[in-house]
């Protein structure tokens, strides 16, 4: 049993002097201890719907390891609440990076508006099926087709977290998230489409060099030089924001890979570990690299050991591809004549000078890539190789007498 918090006695003379009245009393010790502050207080307001409303609040946390919550207990909007707070917990505590619980607390939440006010317990694994099917297909990607299965997978754990806190809660006997099925949506492809294959584009060579022609010659600063940098070596934007130029050997034509930028808050970043620790690693620089990386360093104003080689005009790191995306690759990609690409695809492109390259040394693409695995490497671009043609006729040979043989 918990304690019920209750509006106390209206104070007249309070309100004779237009003050609030209606007091909400959390000085009991029976109240369990909660959360802000909640506990060993007097809060008053001036009208009693106010102070019901902030007593519901009391009563409620105390059933939710003292987490105030403003939706009526028991009801899956409460169960997100309280979940989020655990979350956002775990973030202060930096158990898990920010950013993935950012994303966490966002897919949680996404399931308020349409089962929110039910309670947890009265929640079947049909109903959480039919919003999964209906409010996903209204919610396209940003390229403006449907989400991907990953993403529907992803809203779906964070649903099924949400009912684990209200089984320990008490409100659900159940997890209904046991029994629904992520369904991929069907893209109607035609059988030239399907022919096609499915799986990254490759790139028209003349073409990206055109664009990071373009983008030196009419962009200032060191934007034309973020491009090729990032195209002609594979980094990742967090990697490349992060770089100083201690991290450069201009004689021996080398990048250092120590670490990248993450966000740790709302509008708060900061510099650690790379995104996997085989993502620490040593990439080559072209003569073209080399030579401009040069120049800037004559050029910047920033251009001791410490300080960021692709930093603002304020020397200050980075801290999104959308502005690199907006102002130099789009218009580069709208004057060169191709279809606009994101920032991440120019990895994708030094990916495929890797395949040309070294072929089937997975092991090497992987290493310069930074990937954790080969296994990786080869699901991401394995279709991109064509096998040989001594390789396809000794594979027949070899198949013809596995079977007949």
């Amino acid at each position: 049993m918990t304690y019920q918090v209750t509006v106390g006695k209206k104070n007249k003379k309070f309100e004779a002097k237009g003050r609030a009245c209606w007091p909400v009393s959390c000085r009991s010790s029976k109240i369990k201890a909660l959360a802000g502050g909640a506990q060993r207080h007097t809060k008053w307001f001036k009208d009693y719907e106010d102070a019901q409303a902030y007593a519901a609040k009391i009563n409620a946390a105390q059933l939710t390891g003292g987490i105030v919550v403003a939706a009526q207990a028991g009801t899956l909007e409460a169960a997100i609440d309280v979940y989020c707070a655990e979350v956002g917990a775990r973030i202060d505590k930096k158990v898990i990076a920010y950013g993935t619980g950012e994303n966490n607390i966002a897919q949680a939440h996404s399931w308020a508006d349409e089962l929110g006010n039910i309670r947890c317990e009265e929640i079947t694994h049909d109903q959480i099926q039919l919003v999964l099917d209906a409010f996903l297909s209204r919610q396209p990607n940003k390229l403006g087709g449907p989400l991907a299965p990953k993403t529907k997978r992803d809203k779906l754990v964070q649903l099924s977290n949400v009912f684990k806190v209200a089984m320990r809660l008490g409100w659900s006997s159940k997890n209904p998230c046991d029994r629904v099925e992520v369904l991929r949506v069907k893209h109607g492809k035609g059988e030239d489409a399907a022919r096609e294959g499915e799986g990254l584009q490759q790139f028209d060579k003349p073409k990206i060099l055109e664009l990071i022609d373009y983008a030196l010659e009419e962009n200032g600063w060191c934007d034309g030089l973020a491009l090729a940098f990032a195209l002609q070596t594979g980094l990742r934007f967090s990697e490349q924001a992060a770089l100083r130029w201690s991290d450069i050997d201009l004689k021996k034509k080398r990048v250092f890979v120590r670490v990248a930028i993450r966000k740790c808050g709302p509008a708060e970043f900061e510099i650690g570990d790379t995104k996997t620790k085989l993502s620490r690693r040593v990439v080559p620089l072209t003569g073209q690299l080399i030579a401009l990386l040069t120049s800037w360093k004559l050029e910047s104003p920033f251009s001791q050991p410490a300080d960021l080689v692709f930093g603002t005009r304020l020397g200050t790191h980075q801290t999104h591809s959308e502005n690199w995306r907006q102002r130099v690759l789009h218009p580069a990609c709208d004057a060169v004549g191709i279809d606009r690409i994101r920032w991440h695809d120019c990895r994708h492109f030094f990916a495929s000078i890797l395949l040309s390259s070294f072929g089937n040394d997975w092991g090497r693409i992987a290493d310069l890539m930074g990937h954790s695995s080969t296994d990786f490497t080869r699901r991401q671009y394995g279709h991109w190789i064509e096998p040989e043609a001594a390789d396809n006729e000794q594979a027949s040979e070899d198949l013809g007498a596995a079977i007949f043989g």
